[in-house]
C-alpha cells in the first residue's frame, strides 16, 4: 500500500489500493488505471457532496478501506492508521450498534441517515460526533462514511457551531460552494462571538492557502473534472473550518479558511496537494503554500474583528500582488491586522465623542448667483477631510455608521436653525444596500417630518451599488415622502449611467472632472452637452461642482446647467448658511397642493 501522500499526523488521504505513477494524456492509460482514476474521482464527488470533516470507505467486513479528510483532528490517527482497521475499532462502545444498521444499508443500497455517535480517540478519550452513510452506483460492493464533528447544540437539536448562512447566489461561490467575502464577514461575527464567549476553547485561527499552479491543473482536466475539483476544494476547505461553513474564495487561486487551533495549516495542505494529485490525469497536481495567523480579539468587539479580518486578508493579497510565498506571511498580515484594528477603533471613538464636525458649502443659481442650498461636509477632529477614513470605512463595511451619524447632524442642526438654506447630505451608495441602515434612516427621517422638504440625499459612487432594484425602491420611497434625491459625482464612475437609469432622481451632479477641463477639452463639453440633454429629456435638474472661473461658470450656464458650487462663489464655513430673511414652513403638510414638478425646478 502506497499513501497518496508523505505518512504523518494528519496527511488525510490513503486508500487500500496501489496508487501507481502519474499517466500522461498522450501516453495511453491502462484499462486498470483508468478504472483507478475512476474510483478516486467518484470518492472525492462523494466527499464533495457530504460537506463532511472525514469520509470513509468501508468494505462489506467493515474494514476501512480509503480515507480521506480531518482523520488526525477527528480520531487522533491518521489516514495510514486507520486503513485496514475494523470499523468497530474506531467507536465508542455506545456507537458500535451502528455497524449492524450501515451492513443493512450497503446490502440494500440504502443511505444511513444523519445521526450522533461517539468516535474512540487514539488516547482514549471520546469526541463526540454525527455521521451520515451513503452507497455509490460504481461501487455497490462499498459503503461510505462522513463524519462531522459536534458541538453546543441550538433549540433544534443542530450544533450551533456549525449553523451555517442559507445557500443563496449573494452567498455562495457559484464554482466551490465557499463562502463570498461580505457573507463571510457576517459568519466570521458568528464565529469569533462564539469564541469570544466560550473563553475556554482555544483562540481561533485563519489559514491562508494559496493554490500555485491551479491554472494549469485546470487546462488538463475536461468540464467535468474542472467542476469535481472545484466542489471538492470547497468541501474540503469546509470540513477543516470551524463550524464546518467558514472558508472564503478569495480569488481563483487564494482561499482562507477560518478554523480551530487543533486543525493544522500543513494538514490542509496536504489535503489539498493530494485532491489535486488525484485528479490531475498526468499526476503532476499542485503546489499549495498555507500558512497561519493566529486572530488576537483584545480590545475589538466581534463585528469589528470579523470586518477587520476580512479588509486585512483582501488588503494583503492586494498588496502581494497575489503572492502568498513570503515565509513572514504571519508578522505581514499581523501587521496589517493589528493597523487595521487601530484604525477601526479610532473610527468607534469617533463616532461615540461626535467627533466629526460639517462645514457648509453652498449652491447657487447660476443666473442670479443666490443661494439655494448648501451642501453638508464632514471634517475629522483636526478639521482635515474625512476622504480616506470614509473610503477605508466602506470597504470594511462600517460607513453605515459614518452616514447616519452625520444624517444625524445634519437634521439637529436643520432643526436648530429653521432659517437656514435647505441642505444636502452625502450618504454612500453601498450604505442603501444596507437593510438595517435603511431601517435606520427611516426611523431617524420620521423623528424630523417638518424638515422633508428642507433635505436634499446625494447619493455617492464612491462605493459600488450591486443591487440596483433594491437601492430603486429605497429612492422611491424616499421621494415619495418628499424627499430630494441627487446622483453625486455624476460622470466619474462606470456606474453612472447605470444609476440614472435604475433611480428615478431629482438631481444630478456633474463630477468637478467636466468642470476643470472645460474650457479646454472639446469632449469634456460635448459630454456635458450629452449629459444634460439626456437630463433634460428625463425631467432631472443638473448642478455642477468645483466651478473656480467666470469663464467656467459661463460655458456651463450656456450649456444649460441650473446650479452651480465652487471657490468662485463660496468656500466650505463652519457656520450654516441662513437666509436674510425667511418664511417660516408651515407646520403641517398638504399633499393635495403639492406642485407638479416636471416643468418647474426642484428648488422652487
Amino acid at each position: 500500500m502506497t499513501p497518496a501522500t508523505p505518512s504523518r499526523p494528519g496527511t488525510h488521504v490513503a486508500t487500500a489500493s496501489s496508487t501507481g505513477a502519474g499517466r500522461s494524456a498522450s501516453a495511453g492509460v491502462s484499462a486498470a488505471k483508468l478504472a483507478r482514476l475512476r474510483e478516486d474521482r467518484a470518492r472525492l464527488l462523494a466527499f464533495s457532496f457530504s460537506r463532511a470533516e472525514l469520509l470513509l470507505e468501508v468494505d462489506a467486513d467493515m474494514r476501512i478501506t480509503y480515507c480521506f479528510g480531518a482523520s488526525y483532528s477527528l480520531t487522533g490517527m491518521s489516514t495510514d492508521d486507520l486503513l485496514e482497521m475494523p470499523l468497530i475499532n474506531l467507536l465508542a462502545e455506545t456507537s458500535r450498534h451502528l455497524v449492524k444498521e450501515i451492513q443493512i444499508a450497503l446490502a440494500n443500497g440504502l443511505r444511513m441517515r444523519p445521526q450522533g455517535l461517539f468516535l474512540k480517540i487514539k488516547d482514549g478519550r471520546m469526541a463526540a460526533g454525527t455521521v451520515a452513510g451513503f452507497p455509490l452506483p460504481e461501487r455497490d460492493d462499498r459503503f461510505y462514511l462522513s463524519f462531522a464533528n459536534k458541538t453546543e447544540v441550538n433549540e433544534e437539536g443542530l450544533p450551533r457551531a456549525l449553523e451555517s448562512l442559507e445557500a443563496t447566489a449573494q452567498n455562495r461561490d457559484r464554482s466551490t460552494g465557499l463562502l463570498t467575502q461580505d457573507a463571510f464577514t457576517e459568519i466570521a461575527a458568528r464565529r469569533l462571538k462564539y469564541a469570544k464567549d466560550h473563553p475556554d476553547q482555544e483562540p481561533l485561527r485563519l489559514t491562508m492557502v494559496d493554490l500555485h499552479g491551479v491554472s494549469d491543473l485546470g487546462a488538463r482536466l475536461d468540464q467535468t473534472e474542472q467542476a469535481a475539483f472545484q466542489r471538492a476544494l470547497g468541501a474540503l476547505l469546509s470540513s477543516q473550518s470551524q463550524g464546518g461553513d467558514s472558508a472564503v474564495r478569495l480569488s481563483d487561486d487564494k482561499y482562507g479558511v477560518l478554523h480551530d487551533a487543533n486543525v493544522d495549516s500543513r494538514d490542509i495542505k496536504a489535503q489539498v496537494e493530494a485532491l489535486a494529485k488525484q485528479l490531475d490525469p498526468e499526476g503532476e497536481g499542485i503546489h499549495v503554500i498555507a500558512n497561519e495567523l493566529k486572530i488576537d480579539m483584545t480590545d475589538i468587539n466581534v463585528v469589528d474583528a470579523s470586518r477587520a479580518l476580512i479588509y486585512a486578508v483582501t488588503k494583503f493579497t492586494e498588496n502581494q500582488k497575489g503572492d502568498f510565498t513570503v515565509t513572514n506571511l504571519n508578522e505581514s498580515l499581523g501587521a496589517l491586522m493589528k493597523d487595521t484594528v487601530a484604525r477601526v477603533t479610532s473610527i468607534r471613538d469617533i463616532l461615540a465623542s461626535h467627533g466629526f464636525s460639517l462645514v457648509f458649502h453652498p449652491i447657487v443659481d447660476l443666473k442670479t448667483r443666490r443661494i439655494h442650498h448648501q451642501e453638508a461636509l464632514s471634517r475629522l477632529p483636526d478639521g482635515s477631510s474625512p476622504f480616506e477614513t470614509v473610503t477605508f470605512a466602506e470597504q470594511l463595511g462600517m460607513v453605515t455608521e459614518l452616514d447616519l451619524s452625520i444624517c444625524r447632524q445634519v437634521l439637529k442642526q436643520l432643526d436648530a436653525e429653521p432659517e437656514a438654506y435647505d441642505v444636502a447630505v452625502n450618504i454612500s451608495g453601498g450604505s442603501f444596500e444596507s437593510e438595517l441602515f435603511v431601517n435606520d434612516l427611516d426611523e431617524l427621517l420620521r423623528r424630523h417630518p417638518k424638515l422633508r422638504r428642507r433635505l436634499l440625499i446625494e447619493i455617492t459612487e464612491s462605493a459600488s451599488i450591486n443591487d440596483l432594484e433594491r437601492v430603486g425602491r429605497v429612492v422611491d420611497k424616499l421621494r415619495a415622502m418628499e424627499y430630494r434625491v441627487c446622483i453625486d459625482d455624476f460622470g466619474a464612475g462606470a456606474a453612472a449611467l447605470h444609476y440614472l437609469r435604475a433611480f428615478k432622481v431629482d438631481v444630478v451632479k456633474l463630477d468637478g472632472v467636466y468642470v476643470k477641463n472645460i474650457q479646454s477639452n472639446d469632449r469634456d463639453r460635448m459630454f456635458v452637452r450629452a449629459i444634460l440633454q439626456l437630463c433634460k429629456e428625463l425631467g432631472i435638474e443638473t448642478t455642477a461642482e468645483m466651478i473656480e472661473t467666470e469663464a467656467q461658470a459661463a460655458i456651463l450656464t450656456s450649456l444649460g446647467v441650473t446650479h452651480g458650487q465652487g471657490y468662485l462663489f463660496y468656500k466650505p464655513n463652519g457656520r450654516i448658511f441662513k437666509r436674510p430673511a425667511y418664511s417660516p414652513i408651515p407646520d403641517q403638510w398638504d399633499p393635495s397642493k403639492t406642485r407638479v414638478r416636471t416643468r418647474r425646478s426642484v428648488w422652487e
